[in-house]
């Protein structure tokens, strides 16, 4: 594997706190927080709402989805179509902000969670409507139960941001560490895994108390998080792989493990800070999930943060926030410059799944508009997989012929998006190695 090094603004620092932000006068909450169908409604228009209250619920056909909780007491205004941060066109609740907060500044006692069994963990993962944000955003309480008939599994939590370009998850997992380790312990305990893996960057300058986990097996793998890619599912799997083979493992788990090691890893459920600290709170406190931390950056704001966000707050008020624009900017990126998405427009919502929103100036873009490849190999040298992502793009998009092993060869993509970056026709690589992925894993 290839990683590319000095992807990183050496004078790129991390955020000392996070900020609060402003109560808007309105929120829109999408039906729709992970991928999947749309929640079913449980409030009506003119109906008023609690904080926390529960307003919609996964559909019969797709139950294991989380529940939507109002993130502030109002009055529902109306159920309208509005634009999501992926740019498109979703149903949304529109809450206006009225009445008295019943977890907001308000004191939670903690509950004895260490008695809870599997069952009731998973159960209560759905109801306070945690989603894992680590790659796709879906449902925990769901994958937790597609991984349950594992009989060997591993919990490995992420503790940087896959996209270096992004500060999110490594300014929770610095800050709140308490909450992530005991968070990452309760999804260990519901998941039933046969031990935690903390993938941290070399030099961390935290500490992760064992004392806090019971004398749970917890292992702490470090990865160089100045080369890229070094976040992403794959490369963890390398990582941890890496690890357990150069160091003395017996005295933890036995011969077992070793014995193992490819399929206590493939059958591991990944998670970063974000997800671990929603379900401490959920679990711990009793607190559904209804603000997430989000950066705001970019060089078109007067000023960037890192807030703490009500779901469905308008991006407007947080760049009202951040002092407003002191130019107009060109693009607006969700998620990071690397792995997140481009959309057009700028009066989107928060939704669970953003982490970072960033305000491109014209200067800093490029033309975005997709041409002919130019057979130019700019996206194989890119690869760090060795790929030949051109091939498989003309392979989806105009039925190429390519042998059936570099077919295969597509489940060695780890999803960093090199290749879109240095492609100068600006081709979606990146996704048609997924599709072919997909359809290559149907057959």
């Amino acid at each position: 594997m290839r990683k590319v090094k000095k992807m990183l603004n050496s004078e790129r620092q991390m955020f000392p706190y996070s900020v609060r932000s402003f109560l808007p006068g309105y929120y829109k909450v999408a039906l729709s927080q992970v991928e999947g169908d749309d929640c079913i409604p449980l409030v009506k228009v003119g109906e008023r709402v609690k904080e926390g209250q529960l307003i919609a619920q996964a559909p019969v056909t797709s139950s294991e989805m989380p529940d939507i909780h109002s993130p502030v007491p109002g009055i529902v205004e109306a159920i309208e179509d509005t634009i999501n941060p992926d740019g498109k066109t979703g149903k949304s609740f529109k809450i206006t902000l009225d009445g008295e907060f019943s977890f907001l500044a308000k004191k939670t006692n903690a509950l004895d969670w260490n008695v809870f069994s599997s069952a009731y963990l998973i159960d209560s993962l759905k109801s306070k409507g945690v989603i894992n944000t680590f790659e796709k955003t879906q449902s925990l309480a769901k994958q937790i139960n597609e991984f349950h008939d594992y009989s060997k599994k591993f919990l490995i939590v992420r503790m940087f941001d896959e996209d270096p370009s992004r500060l999110t998850d490594s300014f929770i997992a610095q800050y709140y560490t308490e909450e992530v380790v005991k968070g990452a312990y309760i999804v260990s305990k519901a998941m039933e895994a046969d031990a935690l893996i903390f993938a941290v960057p070399k030099n961390y300058s935290y500490e992760i108390d064992y004392s806090k986990l019971y004398g749970f097996p917890v292992l702490v793998v470090e990865v160089d998080t100045r080369k890229y890619p070094c976040g992403y599912k794959l490369n963890l799997i390398q990582s941890v792989r890496d690890y357990l083979k150069k160091n003395d493992i017996k005295h933890l788990y036995g011969k077992e493990l070793e014995q193992d090691l490819n399929t206590y890893i493939q059958n591991s459920i990944f998670i970063d800070p974000q997800t671990s600290y929603d379900s401490f709170n959920a679990i711990v406190y009793g607190i559904p999930v209804m603000e997430h931390f989000v950066q705001i950056t970019g060089n078109c704001l007067r000023s960037a943060a890192i807030f703490k966000v009500r779901i469905g707050t308008p991006i407007s008020d947080l760049i009202r926030q951040c002092g407003g624009f002191k130019m107009n900017p060109s693009k607006v990126i969700v998620n990071g410059i690397i792995s997140g998405n481009m959309i057009s427009k700028d009066n989107f919502c928060i939704n669970k799944y953003v982490k970072y929103v960033a305000f491109i100036p014209f200067g800093e873009t490029f033309d975005q508009n997709a041409k002919l490849c130019i057979r130019c190999g700019k996206c194989r040298l890119a690869c760090p997989e060795e790929l030949f992502p051109d091939l498989m793009y003309r392979h989806v998009v105009d039925n190429f012929e390519i042998s059936t092993e570099m077919k295969k060869t597509s489940f060695l993509c780890t999803g960093c998006n090199l290749c879109n970056s240095s492609c100068p026709a600006r081709l979606s690589l990146s996704q048609a190695i997924e599709s072919l992925r997909n359809s290559t894993y149907e057959k």
